[in-house]
């Protein structure tokens, strides 16, 4: 009622040319208001479908997260039967000893001397084929020095000659035992593969942020440096994460949230590198994404599939690319 009256009173006050110019002027503010009522809900709308396909998306690739032993620097077998010695493993294969199953009975020794943790990170010999002993678990993640656990092992190998085909054999088992547990035999074994700085520094040119992320006693390491700093000069010290200073070893997932906590990256953006398959599938739990790095054979030699490597890591950031145009385009 109000308003009719209103109407009236607009209708009898105003002249017919004024009556003409205000209606368009109440037209131009009604379509006004209409825009603002129809328009700015849309707008929300829209900003806020972005906003959470954004979300949804993944971050960039920002990182590169190397292990070391077999995907940059590889051991010489040949350097650890030098150190054992050629006379030493004569009288071991002429014994009826096959050299190749040599891994497998120190396992054996290993596993009698401190049993598995069943709690333990679930962490795999080289070939993937046995769980890797207790003790040498203590020793990668820094719970026991390689002095301790040799004392340890000799200590049991010596006291128990029942446990040997013969003494031979348990002379040889002693012997590679410290061979294989010795820092400096270890490190004058290791080499780097050919192409390792080559794609680290590639990978670093891009922009990407290097890490490692490796199982490595602490005082191997060390020496490791000193001996190869043109690879690990390449990482800041902060981005290098070895197991031995660390207080755990792949694949345990602690390990993968401490190399997170500290470098601040998100899983999603970093690329992880590992020749354990373990290893991979835990840092893929982890939200990492991640590759086993498989050996490319050559005439004399093999060494990482680098040409594989660089293709996954271009396919993941590509895939990131396109993802952020289609975002851009919502």
């Amino acid at each position: 009622m109000e308003a009719f009256f209103w109407k009236i009173l607009f209708q009898a006050a105003i002249p017919n040319e004024g009556k003409r110019k205000m209606n368009r002027i109440v037209k131009f503010i009604r379509t006004i208001i209409l825009v603002f009522l129809v328009g700015v809900p849309f707008c929300f709308l829209r900003t806020s479908f972005a906003s959470q396909v954004m979300q949804k998306s993944k971050p960039g690739i920002e990182a590169v997260v190397f292990d070391l032993g077999g995907v940059l620097i590889h051991t010489s077998k040949m350097t650890f039967i030098r150190e054992i010695g050629l006379i030493t493993l004569l009288k071991y294969i002429l014994t009826l000893h096959n050299p190749k199953l040599m891994q497998k009975q120190m396992f054996e020794i290993l596993h009698k001397i401190e049993p598995l943790d069943s709690n333990g990170p679930g962490a795999l010999s080289p070939d993937g084929k046995q769980r890797l002993p207790q003790l040498m678990q203590d020793w990668l993640s820094g719970a026991k020095s390689s002095v301790e656990l040799l004392e340890k092992a000799n200590d049991f190998v010596d006291a128990g000659p029942g446990l040997f085909d013969s003494g031979t054999q348990q002379r040889f088992i002693r012997t590679a035992l410290n061979v294989m547990f010795s820092p400096k035999i270890f490190t004058k074994a290791i080499s780097l593969f050919a192409r390792a700085i080559k794609f680290v520094k590639q990978c670093k040119e891009r922009g990407l942020k290097i890490l490692v992320l490796s199982n490595f006693d602490a005082e191997s390491y060390e020496l490791s440096r000193e001996k190869y700093p043109e690879l690990f000069e390449l990482f800041e010290e902060k981005n290098i994460f070895i197991s031995g200073k660390l207080g755990t070893i792949k694949p345990d997932p602690k390990i993968y949230q401490i190399l997170l906590d500290q470098s601040g990256l998100d899983p999603a953006s970093c690329v992880f590198f590992d020749d354990q398959q373990e290893n991979v599938d835990a840092a893929k739990q982890c939200g990492f994404n991640a590759m086993l790095v498989e050996r490319k054979k050559g005439w004399i030699s093999s060494e990482p599939d680098y040409d594989s490597m660089q293709k996954e890591l271009d396919r993941l950031v590509d895939l990131q690319r396109q993802e952020t145009m289609q975002v851009q385009e919502v």
